[in-house]
């Protein structure tokens, strides 16, 4: 019995492990999107052989729009943030849903407490001012920057996973937004 089978996020999914499940179909849907996160392929080795290919990528340079649909409303940023992404990634065809195209910093909840972020005391990393500052005004922004250069945060890399980065420091002052 042929049944359909839909891959969602798709263009993170390697090509391989996407056959068995479609031989076992009639139809197929791939969902994602292949300008933002390709697959995690921990091994250098196999990623230059060919194993970070997704059948998304594959399929799109093979066939373009005659396979491709692309969903123009997203439901996850203010509309300013949208907006970069929108002009260099996808033609300025994106818009924000009304559900999130005002959302602001001060409007997430804090899932330990229920409470919003508003006038949360920001812990530092270091003795750096910039991140002493009470966040009271910046959560009203719906995006910010905070220069942590000069703030002793220092990017470290596990070579084990492919070279990944990570940053302790950015991650407690995250945290802290």
């Amino acid at each position: 019995l042929k049944r359909e089978f839909a891959e969602t996020e798709a263009a993170q999914a390697t090509e391989v492990s996407c056959w068995i499940p479609i031989s076992f179909g009639a139809k197929l849907i791939l969902a994602g999107d292949h300008k933002q996160l390709p697959p995690t392929i921990k091994s250098m080795k196999a990623n230059k052989q060919g194993l970070g290919v997704t059948l998304f990528d594959r399929l799109m340079k093979l066939y373009k729009e005659r396979v491709c649909r692309m969903l123009t409303v997203q439901y996850r940023m203010n509309t300013k943030i949208m907006r970069w992404s929108s002009t260099e990634m996808y033609e300025g065809e994106l818009i924000a849903d009304p559900l999130v195209s005002s959302h602001l910093l001060k409007d997430i909840r804090n899932p330990d407490d229920n409470e919003t972020r508003n006038n949360t005391q920001l812990t530092p990393h270091n003795n750096c001012d910039e991140t002493k500052r009470k966040l009271d005004d910046i959560t009203d922004e719906c995006l910010v920057l905070i220069d942590t250069a000069g703030c002793h945060m220092y990017e470290d890399v596990n070579e084990e996973l492919a070279d990944s980065k990570f940053n302790e420091g950015e991650v407690s002052l995250a945290r802290a937004v």
